[in-house]
């Protein structure tokens, strides 16, 4: 689904045009805010919206509104529903319960786990203070005990800034006798709704300008017991008829006969065209003039439905732009009623082409259930198997097993595209052991599929799910090879595919250490994404951009295309009020830049966005991944029991995705076993193994080999085999990085280089090695790279500053080494080296100093981005910088402490 929240359910619905005042009910519900709950109870037709609405329009606090419908009975979505609604009011409010609910809820059978969603809604909203309203609307539409159970549970904790009105055709299956003994709850029922005799004299003559008599509109007061839909249809129907008394005395019969004669006389009045136009539209549960069109086969959609809302003919606008609309659903009911009456033939076409239309939208969710109405199953087997990977993205997993079981059993059993579903569905989450039996089903299935188009597709899709199989078991020729297979494979118009194959294939390049070739292939999966225009493609393209750029040492640009990625999850999650799962890779992208900044604050934020994004979508790689530099972060900051608790989780995520998964994750581990002290098993996470395959140099080759080397530097001082060793393998290093063009190992290869030389006392290529790897990081701000090597990294940098080569960047070094590195650590490293510790001022790069000048004015944070010519962003990165060097935590121990330190 393209729109996972539908905004106009979140619309406070407009006073209508021919609306009488009523001003007895406004004071009514004003007196109902010192209860917990207003509810509003009558038949269809008899405005409870509309004095509602009324009512927000004179109401000075904010107002939250949802209008349900029978797809809210599932509890996920209905507390979706609501926290989206709250959010309205306050953003700030819901977004781990987002996070908890998206997009395969935990909850379905669990009322704990609702209580304890609801708890924290509840409890952020009493935070928060504002004072607000909460408007339930159609609530008749709930059935589901869960949903109820939810409720009273709300209404039972209500915090005292909040008052909830629910509006429906049937009283809640509640204990209302207790809110009523309470005082809790006040009511507003059908005796207060009825139009009195003055509101329909108002509404017949003033609004409807049919100049009654008296006589006449008690009679039809009478006869239609102040029921507004009722009175409405009759006012339709009366409109330049002669005999108005007439027609009056006539008016009378059950309220279903009643209900039948008005339809019979206003669809009557109507022109066939009019008549055609509200038959076939009847079926949408909104109406959009294209989507009309496309149902009627005309091209006159905008104009009828301009007609129809000008001559009140039940239609009910839904956003400001005068783009959607609804029926009033009893005049839609009826609408169908008589359809299915009089044309049933027409329905399965109409949503036929209902369903087309969605898809061409991209609106697939819709495509899918216009198609299971129409019960052209096959049809809606393809959109499902065909769409899979958007779904899933967009976090419908949990929709695609209930279309699936909403398929008939002998088309689950036949259909190979259903199985191709079902394994995209679990190779994105990680259960790989079960992906390989549904594609083989897939594949014996294959000779009964019609056209040998369609199964080059299917075959397309197989080859694609297994590229990413193979990719996370590390068996990376083979995901080249089975990528570049689905792309000859899948046909051009099956973008979806495209692209992910064409991704994937860039990531499995840049795995192997092809960079020149990954670029390409992503590139040509970033065109794809451009030309489908959907979020969630082009934000998993950017992410691998970012990965491939981080290789190649350009860091800068990796996190301007990771920002990228955030603005187009931002710009969808405004639309839809949902999360892309897939943003959690942005997410690890960027908490491995802002690791490598020494911007551990910020890499720490963002690993733990990026756990919630993609626990939320179940996506097992990006969640190891945040998790690994998660416990970097940590690590760095001297949290070693948040790191080692971290590396463990991360262990125990890859496990269950390869063997090949762990090979690139213990590399990291090795770094915080050596950090915190624990020689030995750094050594046996890193020893000597074979990761040379086919001639390839991929991403677990080089990270072994750089912490092995390492170790074995730190290991053996002075000079011994061990050192030899080192050597050995770090030649081989730097040759392959600068092979592939990977800056990134190139630095870190000279860095180890350079100790290497000290360790051995050849001072002069210590100097010469680490003079340029300091010269192709200082552009792209490499700081952990260096600092991690800690206390002789310190000593050969002081040595770097004294004689004056890259003086600015070793002095930022040291600086931030200063910061970071244990105290005692330090001290040692400058008494060895005779050498004074940098002041925290020289720490500072020259536009920290001028935010800092500027903290120390009454300019706010985005006026100093105003001054500065900058996104308020980077001034807060700026800042949070600035704090962590002067290690303060505010605004003002910043001034403070720059006042004590003489910087202004």
């Amino acid at each position: 689904m393209s729109l996972p929240i539908i905004s106009t359910k979140l619309y406070i619905p407009p006073i209508r045009k021919d609306y009488v005042p009523r001003p007895r009910l406004i004071k009514r519900l004003d007196e109902g805010l010192t209860c917990k709950l207003s509810l509003v109870s009558a038949p269809a037709g008899f405005g409870k919206t509309m004095i509602l609405s009324e009512w927000v329009t004179h109401f000075d606090r904010p107002v939250a509104w949802i209008s349900l419908d029978k797809a809210d009975n599932d509890p996920a979505r209905f507390l979706v529903y609501l926290t989206a609604a709250v959010q309205t009011i306050e953003p700030s409010i819901g977004d781990e319960i987002l996070g908890s609910l998206e997009p395969q809820p935990p909850i379905d059978h669990d009322r704990n786990s609702i209580y304890d969603l609801l708890t924290t809604l509840i409890n952020e909203v009493a935070i928060a203070e504002k004072m607000f309203v909460v408007v339930l609307d159609d609530f008749q539409e709930i059935f589901d005990e869960r949903v109820h159970d939810a409720v009273t549970f709300l209404i039972e904790n209500l915090p005292q800034n909040m008052h909830l009105i629910i509006s429906g055709r049937v009283d809640p299956p509640w204990p209302m006798a207790r809110l009523r003994a309470r005082s809790e709850m006040i009511e507003v029922r059908t005796g207060d709704l009825r139009f009195n005799f003055e509101e329909t004299a108002s509404f017949l003559n003033e609004v409807m300008g049919l100049g009654l008599s008296g006589e006449d509109i008690a009679n039809l007061d009478d006869r239609t017991e102040g029921w507004i839909a009722g009175l409405q249809m009759a006012a339709l129907s009366m409109q330049g008829r002669e005999d108005i008394p007439g027609f009056i005395k006539a008016f009378a019969g059950s309220h279903r006969f009643v209900l039948d004669f008005l339809l019979e006389e206003v669809l009557n009045r109507q022109s066939d065209e009019i008549q055609a136009f509200l038959y076939s539209t009847s079926l949408l549960e909104r109406l959009t003039a294209p989507l009309c069109d496309a149902l009627t086969g005309n091209e006159n959609g905008k104009q009828i439905l301009e007609y129809l809302e000008h001559n009140n003919l039940f239609l009910i606008l839904l956003d400001d732009e005068r783009r959607w609309y609804r029926y009033h659903r009893l005049f839609a009911d009826l609408l169908k009623d008589r359809l299915a009456h009089t044309d049933a033939g027409r329905i399965p076409g109409l949503h036929l082409r209902a369903s087309e239309w969605y898809e061409s939208h991209g609106l697939f969710a819709e495509a899918v259930d216009h198609a299971l109405s129409a019960q052209d199953f096959d049809r809606a087997a393809k959109l499902v198997a065909g769409n899979a990977i958007s779904l899933i993205d967009h976090g419908e997993k949990q929709s695609l097993g209930d279309w699936l079981e909403a398929l008939p059993d002998e088309m689950i059993h036949s259909q190979p595209w259903l199985s191709v579903a079902n394994a995209w569905r679990y190779v994105y989450t990680g259960r790989l052991e079960a992906v390989d039996p549904l594609l083989q089903d897939a594949e014996i299935r294959l000779a009964e599929v019609a056209t040998q188009i369609e199964r080059q597709q299917i075959s397309g899709h197989i080859a694609a799910i297994r590229v990413y199989k193979a990719e996370l078991r590390g068996e990376l020729d083979e995901a080249i090879l089975l990528a570049r297979e689905s792309l000859e494979l899948l046909p051009e118009h099956d973008l979806s595919a495209r692209c992910f194959s064409a991704t994937r294939l860039g990531s499995a390049l840049r795995l192997r250490g092809n960079l020149g070739e990954a670029e390409e292939a992503l590139e040509d999966a970033l065109s794809i994404s451009q030309t489908i225009g959907d979020s969630h493609v082009s934000v998993n393209v950017l992410c691998e951009l970012a990965g491939l750029y981080m290789w190649q040492g350009y860091f800068r640009k990796a996190e301007n295309v990771c920002e990228q990625a955030l603005l187009l999850a931002e710009e969808h999650f405004r639309r839809s009020g949902r999360r892309l799962p897939i943003v959690g890779h942005a997410f690890s992208r960027l908490s491995y830049i802002y690791y490598e900044w020494n911007d551990l604050d910020g890499a720490i934020d963002c690993a733990q966005e990026g756990i919630q994004h993609s626990e939320r979508g179940g996506l097992k790689e990006i969640l190891a991944d945040n998790t690994i530099y998660l416990a970097m972060a940590l690590q760095a900051k001297g949290d070693e029991a948040g790191a080692s608790e971290a590396i463990m989780n991360a262990r125990r995520i890859g496990v269950a995705l390869s063997p090949w998964y762990i090979e690139v994750l213990e590399p990291y581990e090795a770094h915080i076993r050596l950090v915190q002290g624990d020689f030995e098993m750094a050594r046996r996470l890193v020893d000597e193994r074979d990761f040379i395959r086919q001639g390839e140099f991929g991403i677990e080759y080089f990270l072994n080999k750089n912490m092995l080397s390492r170790i074995l530097i730190i290991q053996d001082q002075p000079p011994s085999e061990r050192l030899n060793e080192a050597e050995s393998v770090l030649s081989e290093l730097i040759e392959n990085a600068e092979r592939i063009g990977s800056h990134l190992f190139v630095i870190k290869t000279l860095a180890l280089q350079a100790l290497l030389y000290q360790a051995r006392g050849d001072q002069v290529n210590a100097i010469n090695h680490l003079e340029r790897a300091l010269s192709l990081g200082e552009a792209e701000g490499f700081v952990r790279s260096f600092i991690d090597l800690g206390q002789p990294m310190g000593e050969l940098l002081s040595t770097l500053f004294e004689q004056g080569i890259a003086v600015q960047y070793a002095q930022k070094l040291l600086g931030e080494m200063a910061h970071t590195m244990p105290a005692a650590e330090w001290q040692t490293t400058a008494a060895r080296t005779n050498r004074a510790i940098p002041s925290m001022f020289e720490a500072l790069t020259e536009r920290e100093v001028q935010v800092l000048r500027l903290l120390n004015t009454e300019l706010s944070i985005p006026e100093i981005a105003d001054e500065l010519i900058v996104g308020v962003s980077t001034v807060r990165s700026h800042v949070k910088n600035i704090y962590s060097k002067l290690g303060v935590h505010s605004r003002y121990e910043a001034i403070a402490k720059a006042k004590e330190l003489d910087l202004f």
